[in-house]
């Protein structure tokens, strides 16, 4: 990012801070800021005048604030007492400014003393500043040892959010010829939290022998959230030996009366910071292991998955005690005290416990690391759990990823003598989706005389072999003997099998029952629909007369006809029974009754005649008046409109069209449209809509349609309703038809309301719309470019990145330098970072250039870097993969897998082993990772050996990457290891099935790499 930039983007966040800080309540105009002010400028004078004169001060805090300006010059010998005496007061004062606070919150301080409190603290904070700037102005000596009253005026300012203040502390901290461990160590007994906080970080920086148990004793006696929370950071930089006791000993924290403070979170970063020991230090983890089983039982949510992550680093170390605990040992383990004061407390904390114990142990269950007898033994428990209502949940979820082994264990639950756990093994074998249990849930099925666990099985079924269900559907439907809780069991899972692509007419035999359900007006309404649309797929002989007998059946529900409706649309020439009275119901378009009275006397003249027609097409006949015929809803007036435009094809045109002009429901006027699209004929129908149509649905639906419509007239209509529709949608869709017209006016219209500057907030454009007119001009190409180029120095950060996507597909040479401008000056990362990824389409040596800069520059945010690095594989230009291979080492986690990406997009061999590398640390962040297992799949054969061993030693995503590398490769090696995982049962489903879509025969059975026991 260029000067410009960074600096503007740091007087935005210096406008921040302070709205932040006046927000907090502490005024950026305080009398010690305005002598602090005065300091910087040099001028003394001033900021003793406005120290004397302040009515904030005590006569002592005054002198020691004073005495603090004159300590630069002061005499080698004087300056110790001098800071003593002036941190005497600074102490004293933060120590009743604390005391206020607390009052403040527990009783009552009025506005004006809390203020005075305030103030004095900051001068107290002043004071501490002039104190380092002295030490700091002695040309950067380092003595033997400072003054007690020093190392605390150090301590204080550690923690100051003046960077300048705090780098002075941490130097004279640190540069210390001799560490200042006594005072340190008793600093921890200090009053202030912030003080006992740096002495505790200090410690581990300056005196790590010995730290540990010096951290570890002030643990015990320390009740302030500051300084708990800075205890793990700090023991984690201590040798391992040391720390690894310690942070297990701060597992013991509780959130009860053995602290003040909620201590949750420093028990999490303890188990975080345990972690990195026991994964880097091997000897530590017999009793880190433990620690982590025992944090599992933590109150607080955060340990425990904290805690469960640490376990799956430890892999197989953790898999014996995980699999007790899951055995056993979640009824026997030590719970908080909280959780054990009621029983019902005690059972929810036990229940949740095994759930986290057998989630753990589903993140470890593949072959790489669970051995065949731990994964018989998991499963046999998960199946034992199974029947607790407590555990079923937890063992069920568990269960789904371990595949055919987990289906089997469940059968005998199917003839199990209670019927909800029949019904629950049924329900659980369909989650499961394993084939072996069909035939399984098939036999029972047949026998099963109880509803719960017959429906469960049926269901079960349609989802384990839908054709095996099929056959079985008219059975089904006779035992059932009308009973409509099973039909409609059966109806359901005939819709779940059919659309699982079960052969429809496997179920023929059902149709006369299911016909009888469909037609019958005394059914649920929900029932009928599900008959309707299973009998559409079965079609039968007749079918499509049961269905037109049910969409002119004015005493079923609306719903129920507007099903049928639909599947006589999908029947296509059998359907043709039906379409005179589709065109009746299309033709007589009105929802007012005596609207819709004044069309069908018009239409029919006499109730006779009426009769008389309408018998013809098998709808009801013998009205004596009128009056009599009820108004056909809408809803069904909709559907009609649809399936009528599927049957009648170009030939519902005109019936649409006058449909769409002067039907009552904007509803069926909407579907009317929608069925118009494509058709030059009736283009001026859809413009017509779009522009006087007073229902926004109708509006957004005509200008859907005429985004693949040929009319001349439309694009005015377009720029119209994008400027000012009311409705949403409406606009939206008119933003896509003029980016599919071509046209400059189009151009022009789109860029001049992307870029235009609202007066108030709610003349803004939405994101939705904002975004589709961005890809209306990117659809446009080139001929918008020269329309939105101006917008990169739009006020508005959002114009400004749409503007930048317009450009990037654009290789004009202005549109990149646009570009290249807003990459290293936009004020706003999100301009830079999609003017960064613009930048790699079209690329020029200028373009790779100036990504390459931004790359470097590590002042930059790394969601830009990022950017930058993906966009340099995009470039193509294998020049940059040094460059590239130099950040595979970044700070910044995305830089490093945005940098890993491109070295793989590029082509770049020289990477393989520090990808390969990237790819096998265990310490590294998983998506880097996974950056570097894509690249290497790109590379070939040189990355054949990193990704095999990732294939057979590695668990979860990074394994999975792996093996979607190793089918991107053309070698023995890679074929025979995938072909070994997508044998072998005892890999996740998920994994086998990416082995085998790699192209693999899995001809018989195969042992899994590491199936060993």
């Amino acid at each position: 990012m260029g000067r410009a930039g960074r600096f503007a983007s740091r007087v935005v966040f210096g406008v921040a801070l302070a709205a932040l800080v006046s927000a907090c309540g502490f005024d950026a105009d305080t009398t010690a800021n305005r002598a602090r002010k005065a300091l910087v400028s040099g001028d003394v004078e001033t900021a003793r005048a406005l120290i004397t004169d302040a009515d904030a001060y005590s006569d002592d805090l005054e002198t020691a604030v004073l005495r603090s300006f004159d300590l630069v010059g002061t005499s080698p010998t004087a300056f110790p007492s001098a800071v003593e005496r002036i941190m005497r007061e600074v102490d004293a004062t933060h120590s009743l400014a604390r005391d206020t606070e607390r009052t403040a919150v527990q009783s009552y301080v009025s506005a004006r003393q809390l203020r005075r409190s305030r103030d004095a603290d900051a001068a107290a904070d002043l004071a501490v500043e002039r104190i380092l700037a002295a030490y700091a102005g002695q040309g950067g000596q380092s003595p033997r040892s400072v003054p007690e009253a020093a190392i605390l005026a150090a301590l204080l300012g550690s923690s100051s959010p003046d960077p300048g203040v705090a780098e002075n502390a941490d130097a004279l901290l640190t540069n210390l010829a001799t560490p200042p461990v006594e005072q340190l160590t008793r600093s921890l007994g200090h009053a202030d939290p912030r003080v006992r906080a740096a002495a505790i970080r200090y410690l581990s920086l300056t005196t790590p022998d010995g730290a540990a148990a010096v951290i570890a004793d002030a643990v015990d006696a320390e009740s302030d959230f500051v300084a708990l929370y800075e205890a793990p950071l700090a023991l984690a930089r201590l040798p391992a030996a040391e720390a690894a006791p310690a942070l297990i000993a701060m597992l013991g924290l509780r959130d009860d009366s053995s602290h003040v403070t909620p201590s949750g979170p420093v028990r999490a970063e303890a188990v975080a910071q345990l972690g990195r020991i026991l994964r880097s230090t091997p000897t530590s983890r017999a009793k880190g292991v433990p620690a982590m089983l025992a944090a599992l039982t933590d109150e607080h949510v955060y340990v425990r998955s904290r805690a469960a992550a640490v376990l799956v680093d430890m892999r197989g170390d953790a898999v014996p005690p995980l699999l007790d605990m899951a055995a056993q040992g979640w009824e026997l383990a030590r719970l908080p005290i909280v959780s054990l004061l009621v029983p019902e407390v005690e059972a929810d904390a036990r229940t949740e416990l095994y759930g986290e114990v057998v989630r753990t142990l589903s993140a470890l269950a593949e072959p790489t690391v669970m051995a065949r007898r731990q994964r018989d033994r998991f499963v046999a428990g998960l199946a034992a759990a199974f029947v607790d209502p407590a555990r079923h949940d937890h063992a069920v979820a568990a269960l789904e990823g371990l595949g055919e082994h987990a289906a089997i264990a469940l059968h005998p639950y199917l003839t199990a003598s209670d019927l909800v756990v029949r019904a629950r093994a049924a329900s659980t074998l369909a989650v499961l989706g394993q084939n072996v249990s069909a035939s399984k849930v098939e036999a029972r099925m047949l026998t099963e005389a109880d509803v719960e666990p017959l429906s469960a099985m049926i269901n079960a079924l349609a989802v384990l072999d839908g054709s095996l269900l099929a056959s079985h559907a008219e059975e089904l439907l006779t035992t059932a003997g009308g009973r409509l809780d099973v039909t409609e069991v059966v109806t359901g899972a005939l819709e779940v099998a059919f659309e699982g692509g079960a052969d429809p007419t496997l179920a023929i035999g059902a149709s006369d029952t299911l016909g009888r359900v469909a037609r019958s007006n005394s059914t649920r309404e929900s029932l009928r629909r599900s008959a309707i649309r299973v009998l559409a797929r079965m079609a039968p002989a007749g079918v499509e007369l049961t269905l037109r007998d049910i969409m002119l059946d004015e005493h079923a529900a609306a719903m129920v006809r507007k099903s049928a409706a639909k599947a006589l649309g999908s029947m296509g020439a059998r359907a043709s029974v039906a379409l005179d009275a589709m065109v009746e119901i299309l033709e007589i378009r009105r929802e007012d009754e005596d609207d819709f009275l004044k069309r069908i006397r018009g239409r029919h003249g006499s109730e006779e005649k009426l009769n008389a027609a309408w018998a013809q097409m098998g709808w009801r006949t013998g009205y004596g008046n009128f009056r009599e015929v009820k108004v056909i809803p809408g809803m069904l007036r909709a559907e009609v409109a649809r399936a009528y435009a599927g049957l009648r094809g170009s030939n519902a045109e005109t019936l649409l069209a006058a449909v769409l002009r002067d039907d009552q429901s904007a509803s069926v006027r909407a579907a009317a449209a929608s069925r118009l699209a494509g058709v030059a004929s009736q283009a001026p129908a859809l413009v017509r809509a779009l522009r006087r149509d007073k229902s926004g649905t109708v509006r957004a639906a005509a200008a859907l349609a005429l985004v693949d419509t040929p009319a001349p007239r439309a694009e005015k209509v377009m720029l119209r309703a994008l400027r000012r529709d009311d409705y949403g949608l409406a606009r939206q869709y008119a933003a896509r038809g003029l980016g599919a017209r071509g046209t400059e006016s189009a151009a022009r219209g789109l860029a001049a309301l992307l870029l235009a500057i609202p007066k108030e907030d709610a003349d803004r454009l939405s994101r939705p719309l904002a975004d589709e007119i961005t890809d209306a001009l990117i659809a446009l190409g080139h001929v918008a470019v020269a329309h939105v180029l101006d917008g990169m120095d739009h006020p508005h950060a959002d114009a400004r990145h749409n503007v930048g996507r317009v450009l990037a597909e654009s290789s004009d040479g202005e549109a990149r330098a646009a570009l290249r401008r807003a990459v290293a000056f936009d004020t706003s990362p999100r301009v830079r970072v999609g003017a960064a990824a613009a930048l790699g389409q079209h690329a020029t040596d200028d373009d790779v250039t100036a990504l390459l800069a931004v790359l470097a520059d590590t002042d930059e945010w790394s969601a830009v870097r990022a950017a930058a690095a993906m966009s340099l594989g995009d470039a193509g230009r294998l020049s940059s993969a040094d460059a590239l291979m130099a950040h595979l080492h970044a700070t910044q986690p995305a830089v490093r897998a945005g940098a890993a990406s491109s070295l793989g997009e590029l082509g770049a061999d020289q990477a393989v082993a520090a990808l390969g590398a990237m790819a096998l640390d265990g310490a590294e962040l998983a998506s880097v990772r996974l950056a570097a297992v894509g690249a290497l799949g790109m590379l070939g054969g040189g990355a054949e050996g990193a990704l095999y061993d990732l294939a057979v030693t590695e668990i979860g995503a990074v394994r999975e990457g792996a093996v979607s590398a190793l089918a991107m490769l053309d070698s023995p090696r890679a074929t025979e290891t995938l072909r070994v995982i997508a044998a072998s049962t005892f890999e996740p489903d998920a994994l086998r099935a990416l082995a085998a879509f790699g192209g693999l025969a899995t001809t018989g059975p195969a042992p899994a790499p590491s199936e060993s026991d």
